[in-house]
């Protein structure tokens, strides 16, 4: 049974987590899609050139859907970068994401649906993290809040691993064209969803503990391969002409 304090904020999460989702039809607009389009590129091209946790491409796809739909395009191309310019370009985007740096994410509700899903037999973390990161390089999740992609990715793994018992499993009728993608996405991507013989409520045991970062951003469990589209063009990775430039975040990342 979830605590008293684990129930307030699973409902704060349900109350607030249209806020970390991308301002509501700035992607009906087909020339923003190919904007975001360049955006996973470019960060799953770079993201190759590091040792990063694939957590955190996710988060910064995260801020830039947050961050641009919020905000007109910077058409300046001139732009120098200077310790300065980088300072206050970075002032701006904490400004305009309200200086939430830990957004409200599916992982947020994974705990939500875990022990429904686990008495159809269960899955390991891993895979059911995997398909949440892979999504969101994805346009065709770009709608859907973050408790129905974590619903989605459980309807999408149970289809997979446990097709026979699929059928009997309960599928809001407003989420078929989502966990109908993701499983496409799956197959696609040959992401492999793996079963697990304990009950999900061990699982989450072994691997979480009572400190909430890990419910929001769970580093140890996304060690896999970052399946967004590349574009193998891009040469100039910005991180390295950054390299040398300290960035004063200091203590500014407040958590919203």
């Amino acid at each position: 049974m979830p605590t008293r304090r684990e129930r307030e904020a699973l409902h704060r999460y349900f109350e607030f987590e249209s806020d970390f989702m991308p301002k509501k039809d700035f992607y009906t607009n087909h020339a923003n899609i190919i904007i975001r389009k360049f955006a996973v590129s470019t960060i799953a091209t770079n993201w190759r050139n590091t040792d990063m946790d694939a957590f955190i491409p996710y988060l910064a796809m995260n801020y830039f859907d947050r961050f641009v739909s919020r905000n007109p395009f910077l058409e300046d191309r001139s732009i120098a970068f200077t310790r300065d310019t980088i300072r206050k370009m970075e002032l701006h985007i904490l400004d305009s994401l309200g200086w939430r740096m830990r957004p409200i994410t599916p992982f947020s509700f994974l705990d939500y649906f875990y022990p429904t899903f686990g008495r159809i037999g269960g899955f390991k973390r891993r895979s059911i993290n995997e398909i949440i990161v892979q999504a969101l390089g994805d346009d065709d999740f770009i709608e859907y809040k973050p408790s129905q992609i974590a619903q989605s990715s459980f309807l999408a793994a149970t289809n997979i691993a446990y097709p026979l018992k699929f059928p009997s499993t309960h599928k809001p009728e407003e989420l078929t064209n989502c966990y109908q993608a993701m499983i496409e996405l799956c197959q696609n991507k040959d992401i492999k969803i793996e079963k697990r013989r304990q009950t999900i409520v061990t699982e989450i045991e072994e691997e979480e503990d009572d400190d909430e970062t890990n419910k929001v951003a769970p580093k140890r469990l996304m060690n896999f391969d970052l399946k967004w589209p590349k574009n193998e063009n891009h040469t100039t990775c910005l991180t390295t002409r950054l390299r040398e430039v300290v960035l004063p975040w200091e203590h500014r990342c407040m958590i919203g």
